[in-house]
């Protein structure tokens, strides 16, 4: 449903007042979906034990709930369960590769276990699977930063703001990357990609491709 992506998408851009407002308003129909959705928003919330009681009490019945997965995942992370954490986070990403945040949440998982090379084999496979999708993008860039990997993150983020060159959002990502690795021709580069966006008129994309561009169409 409708309601359900909207909701991850305001998650994701940390809005939680507007995501809590839209499942609040959200049709009486669509209310049992949106369980693992309110259990998150009890975890960010800070209400912590009720989540945790939420979670259970969901994948009692429902063992493939990707929002109840991932949380599950961060909850056994944090208490150290590791292997249960890893073990929630890939299933939650095989029941909905599409969904982003799946491949983020098993990335960190594998962070913090210290297991470097797969984390960035997630997000590799996972930029290739949805390659124009931004908020898989900053997750990946944050992880190029902290693993000090300047090339491959002006590498990705130039593919990423070919791939949407109508997008003045990409273009000042692939323009943060290129400063942080001090190339001063990548970033001229992408400061004139930026300005020929923000003049360019709008064309629409091939018939079936894939484009995500938040909520709200591009910015």
């Amino acid at each position: 449903l409708a309601v359900v992506t909207t909701v991850r998408w305001l998650f994701w851009r940390g809005d939680l007042k507007a995501a809590e407002e839209v499942m609040r308003t959200a049709p009486a129909n669509a209310q049992p979906l949106l369980a693992s959705l309110k259990a998150r928003l009890l975890s960010a919330s800070g209400r912590t034990q009720e989540a945790r009681a939420e979670v259970t009490a969901i994948l009692a019945k429902d063992d493939r709930d990707v929002d109840a997965l991932m949380l599950k995942a961060r909850f056994d992370q944090e208490d150290g369960k590791y292997q249960t954490a890893l073990e929630a986070a890939q299933l939650a990403q095989t029941n909905d590769p599409q969904n982003p945040e799946t491949h983020v949440v098993l990335a960190q998982i594998y962070m913090a276990r210290d297991a470097e090379w797969r984390a960035k084999q997630v997000y590799e496979s996972g930029v290739k699977a949805l390659p124009q999708n931004f908020y898989l993008m900053e997750n990946y860039t944050q992880y190029l930063h902290q693993s000090g990997n300047k090339a491959r993150a002006v590498s990705v983020a130039r593919a990423f703001a070919r791939a949407l060159p109508s997008s003045v959002r990409a273009w000042e990502m692939m323009q943060a990357q290129c400063q942080w690795a001090g190339d001063a021709g990548c970033a001229q580069s992408a400061s004139e990609g930026r300005e020929h966006a923000e003049k360019t008129f709008l064309v629409d994309d091939a018939l079936g491709s894939f484009v995500d561009r938040g909520l709200f169409g591009r910015i």
